[in-house]
Formats: structure tokens, C-alpha cells, sequence
């Protein structure tokens, strides 16, 4: 993760609607992340574990934060037929979303 202070920077423009998207080497590096953190290899990951890898992109965010951000997010990706246990739990294109918002 080496490019991170400078895709840090760009997050921040993003986040004030400067730039349209995150730059790439920063979503590759998400997707590293992701993949890393997705203990269960199914694609999704809960609440708490998404916390865990947005906090260690340098982001200070509450679990709560991330509830919400989840929620509205899976109304965006009309996310409504998973199953109860997977309703606080994001995708990676979720997690791209939730992160390049913040």
C-alpha cells in the first residue's frame, strides 16, 4: 500500500466532489484488502470486519458510521434479498462505494 498518502489525498477530493471516482491503483489496493480481510472467501464481510479494514486505511470511522454507510449503500445496489445475517454485511463493490463516499 505504498501509494496511500497520495490515493489518500485523492479520496479526500472525491469525498468533496472533486473527482468522479477512486483512482485505481487505490481500488486495487481496496480489493487487495478485501480479499485479505474476507476470512470465509464468500465474497461478503460483516460490519465489524469492514470497520476493521476502512480503519486501516487511515479513515477514523465508528462501527455505527459503517452501519449506516452499509445501509444506505445496500438501498443504492438495491441489496434487499440477502439473507438476514448478511443485512450489515458489504460486497466489494459496496465496500468501493462506501470507501470512495468517505
Amino acid at each position: 500500500m505504498g501509494s496511500f498518502s497520495r490515493s489518500r489525498d485523492a479520496i479526500a477530493a472525491a469525498s468533496r466532489g472533486e473527482v468522479a471516482a477512486l483512482p485505481r491503483d487505490y481500488q486495487m489496493e481496496i480489493t487487495e484488502a478485501f480479499h485479505v480481510f474476507d476470512h470465509d472467501k464468500m465474497g461478503w464481510m460483516d460490519v465489524t470486519t469492514f470497520t476493521t479494514l476502512v480503519r486501516a486505511f487511515g479513515f477514523r470511522v465508528t462501527t455505527q458510521d459503517m452501519e449506516r454507510n452499509i445501509r444506505e449503500c445496500r438501498i443504492h445496489h438495491k441489496v434487499n434479498n440477502e439473507p438476514e445475517e448478511r443485512n450489515l454485511a458489504v460486497n466489494l463493490e459496496m465496500a468501493l462505494d462506501i470507501i470512495s463516499h468517505n
